[in-house]
């Protein structure tokens, strides 16, 4: 490699795939995660490469968001130790290490005389992490690219003790070019609520989003001595894309359910006798419940 003192030879580090998980050398940890810690490790060795060495194929235009499913999935997809290595993959834009340290904990909506668009800033408590985090991005799928690859849904209605209180999920873009038969992708997504006593804030944003058509989302961090999220707008990513849905329309088998907890009780407009959202928390519930006694 010509880079050093201490002779040519690289290291590789495998960071995808489930490789620890196909060796046996996983001790109990999940995919997602010994993949991710792997990522995060072979980062601090400053790697000539980030990206992947087969590059993802380019998305055709006008692909169309993925439709999901009724009921439960095949048995085989329940168990993925049981699939080929080659028939797996992770689609996340979550780096778990990475999001864990930088400790997401709240929103913060801001408007600059300069930009078009209302600003959506990402509240973090490790400065150095959400810089990574949002470096990260930029280096993946450049200033302009994370809406092909970050989805960002606004949950509302999600429970009737605040009418106001609303969930951000933070995870994959999902799109029908990422099925493939045979295949099976797993996915790994932030969530957060947001106790708002006043619906101003996000009508404000959403307002102002629809207005301009975009809006910038950013990190910030509350500076020692400050009262008020600083954002790191030298990292600002330009964006189109946001979901936002009121929580009983949500489907069992829809990647938003996760944003719902085991007491909620979501507002259901009147003259609706089955909301989706029941059926989609009672299966969440049954997840939950077999996840406890594994670990018990």
């Amino acid at each position: 490699l010509k880079r050093g003192t201490l002779g040519d030879n690289c290291m590789y580090f495998e960071t995808g795939q489930g490789s620890a998980l196909s060796a046996g050398g996983h001790h109990g940890v999940d995919q997602q995660t010994c993949e991710t810690r792997a990522y995060a490790v072979a980062r601090e060795f400053k790697p000539l490469r980030l990206q992947p060495l087969a590059a993802d194929p380019p998305q055709p235009a006008n692909v169309e968001p993925a439709k999901f499913g009724q009921g439960d999935p095949p048995f085989e997809f329940a168990k993925p130790e049981n699939l080929k290595h080659t028939d797996r993959r992770v689609l996340s834009p979550i780096q778990l290490d990475l999001w864990n340290k930088a400790g997401w904990h709240g929103t913060a909506f801001m408007q600059y005389p300069n930009m078009p668009g209302p600003i959506l800033a990402l509240h973090f408590r490790d400065a150095d992490a959400a810089r990574r985090i949002f470096e990260d991005w930029r280096e993946r799928w450049g200033i302009g690219g994370t809406d092909d690859h970050v989805r960002i849904s606004i949950i509302t209605g999600v429970t009737k003790d605040n009418p106001f209180a609303y969930s951000m999920q933070i995870g994959p873009v999902y799109r029908t070019s990422d099925e493939q038969s045979g295949k099976t992708f797993m996915t790994m997504a932030r969530n957060l609520r947001l106790d708002a006593s006043t619906p101003d804030n996000l009508n404000r944003f959403l307002e102002g989003f629809q207005k301009a058509g975009s809006y910038g989302l950013v990190a910030a961090v509350t500076q020692l001595g400050q009262d008020f999220p600083t954002p790191m707008t030298e990292l600002l990513l330009p964006r189109r894309s946001l979901d936002v849905r009121p929580a009983w329309m949500i489907g069992e088998n829809d990647p938003d359910s996760s944003v719902m907890q085991d007491d909620d009780d979501p507002f259901i407009p009147d003259g609706i006798a089955d909301a989706p959202i029941l059926k989609a928390m009672a299966k969440m519930r049954q997840f939950r419940q077999r996840k406890a006694q594994q670990v018990d």
